[in-house]
């Protein structure tokens, strides 16, 4: 797929690579979610004009001209996405691409919603969350204020995200922004990459802290 009239976006970190265009993403069908939305949106046809839809993707520059490789994951934008699916938004939206080699993703931070005992409880409970005081080589983790629990009983990270989603279901834990400072206590997860992104699975809801920003 080769996109034309492209305007590169500069960064003080010269490893990035972005652009700016527009795309009829209405039209194209090589664009996935790689996590869920929350039905309750407010996104307007307004916000959908002014805003900058974020995509991943994997690309050959040439001179003014942007070839891209397989598909196209949305980092930003997902509900406003969905809004111009189901609406048959048949027109040229605002588009921001880059190289998702080398965007930065964390786990989108979740307020701690209970005491610390009862969730470092509940979660010991669920699957056996604890300190790794052993030092053994486990990769799947729940932290807490950057004190991390790990379980022998998550294989992967689909299914680590589904706790995740059963937590934030439950009242827990609620997500909340990276970027906004608060005193609450606060949970994330092993990080995802975006070599976890898969064209036929999603994460759940506000997985992922995807930086840079395009926030307008």
């Amino acid at each position: 797929m080769i996109i034309r009239n492209v305007e590169k976006i500069e960064f003080e970190n010269n490893a990035l690579e972005a652009y700016k265009t527009k795309l009829n993403v209405f039209r194209l069908n090589n664009i996935y979610p790689h996590e869920e939305t929350n039905e309750n949106s407010n996104i307007t046809y307004d916000i959908v004009k002014n805003s900058n839809l974020v995509l991943g993707v994997d690309f050959i520059l040439d001179d003014n001209k942007v070839e891209i490789k397989d598909e196209l994951f949305i980092l930003d934008g997902h509900h406003r996405f969905n809004f111009i699916k189901d609406n048959k938004i048949d027109e040229d939206m605002d588009v921001v691409l880059i190289d998702i080699r080398k965007v930065s993703i964390t786990s989108y931070n979740c307020q701690l919603m209970v005491d610390k005992d009862e969730f470092t409880n509940k979660i010991y409970e669920d699957h056996k969350f604890a300190p790794n005081k052993l030092q053994e080589e486990l990769t799947f983790f729940i932290s807490l204020n950057r004190q991390k629990y790990f379980s022998k009983n998550i294989l992967n990270l689909r299914d680590l995200y589904k706790y995740k989603k059963i937590l934030m279901q439950q009242k827990m834990i609620i997500p909340t922004p990276n970027n906004l400072k608060n005193n609450s206590q606060i949970i994330q997860f092993t990080p995802l990459s975006y070599q976890d992104f898969k064209k036929d699975f999603v994460f759940p809801y506000k997985s992922t802290w995807i930086s840079p920003r395009f926030d307008r």
